[in-house]
C-alpha cells in the first residue's frame, strides 16, 4: 500500500517545493541527509520547529 504524506496533517508547513527539491543535493546520499539541509537552509524561513520536523521523519 502506498503512503501519502499529508504535509497539513504532520502539522509542518512553509516548506515549497523548490525548497524541498532543492534540498536535493548531489551529496546527500540519505534521508538524514535531506532532513539536515532542509533544516540548515530552509528551516528559519518557516514557522516550523526542528521538532516538529524530527517528528516527521521520524514518522517515515
Amino acid at each position: 500500500m502506498k503512503r501519502v504524506i499529508d504535509l497539513d496533517k504532520e502539522n509542518v508547513e512553509g516548506f515549497t517545493n523548490q525548497q524541498m527539491f532543492e534540498s536535493l543535493t548531489d551529496d546527500v546520499t540519505t534521508i538524514n541527509g535531506y532532513r539536515i539541509n532542509l533544516i540548515n537552509n530552509f528551516l528559519g524561513v518557516t514557522t516550523n520547529t526542528q521538532q516538529e520536523l524530527d517528528e516527521l521523519f521520524d514518522n517515515y
